[in-house]
């Protein structure tokens, strides 16, 4: 199928969260395959329709927060790239059975893997089992089938909503390893700790703004290079 590449750039988290709201909606007439992607004008944090972040996180102040759609817990915009892929009824991996719905996020982290294995030298690999139990206690340490890990670890949080008129996939690739003092405001240490061991991120903690720039810029490119690829 086509797909359409739509690049909207830096927003507040509640635009950049309603925009993929609109975009979701109109999928039920336009019936159009798009790679979404998205920037942020402050450091933010999304989180999933069932969660409330003031319960988690230590403090909301100076961090732009804003509400999914789709489902999971609270993911750091900060030192990740964000993406969303809006996929009409008429692809092939839409399934209406609930049962089924895991083929979803196979299909579109599958994409991601080829994108990511072509740009960094490491071995991202999709976990098969229907969860791994050592992953857990928040999001982005909770490896479930279908997910995306390098060496063991979490690489890439994924949420989805379906309709039938088609889904919402929703996804952050950890980059970098968020400033320890960033952690420390939002975060309470337990969490921290399970974040530097479970989250697998490239650029390590040894980064800097342009360094994460120009990663972005890359990975742009080469996702929408796997996914015109996948048209034919």
């Amino acid at each position: 199928m086509y797909w359409k590449v739509l690049d909207t750039g830096p927003g507040l988290a509640t635009e950049v969260m309603q925009r993929d709201v609109q975009l979701f909606q109109n999928l039920e007439t336009q019936q159009q395959g798009i790679l979404h992607f998205y920037d942020w004008l402050h450091p933010a944090a999304t989180y999933g329709c069932f969660v409330d972040p003031k319960k988690i996180l230590l403090t909301t102040e100076g961090l732009d927060l804003g509400k999914r759609l789709t489902g999971g817990g609270i993911t750091f915009h900060v030192a990740d790239f964000a993406f969303s892929v809006i996929v009409p009824a008429s692809h092939s991996s839409f399934s209406s059975d609930p049962s089924k719905v895991l083929r979803q996020y196979q299909y579109v982290n599958g994409l991601v893997s080829r994108a990511l294995n072509g740009l960094f030298p490491k071995n991202y690999e999709i976990l098969q089992q229907e969860d791994a139990s050592i992953y857990k206690d928040f999001c982005m340490t909770k490896g479930t089938k279908y997910d995306l890990l390098s060496e063991g670890k979490k690489a890439v949080g994924a949420a989805q909503r379906r309709k039938k008129f088609g889904y919402l996939h929703q996804g952050s690739i950890s980059l970098a390893v968020p400033r320890i003092d960033f952690l420390q405001t939002y975060l309470p240490s337990h969490l921290i700790e399970k974040m530097l061991q479970f989250t697998f991120s490239p650029l390590g903690d040894s980064w800097d703004i342009q360094m994460l720039k120009d990663t972005r810029e890359q990975l742009k490119a080469k996702l929408i290079e796997v996914f015109q690829e996948e048209e034919g």
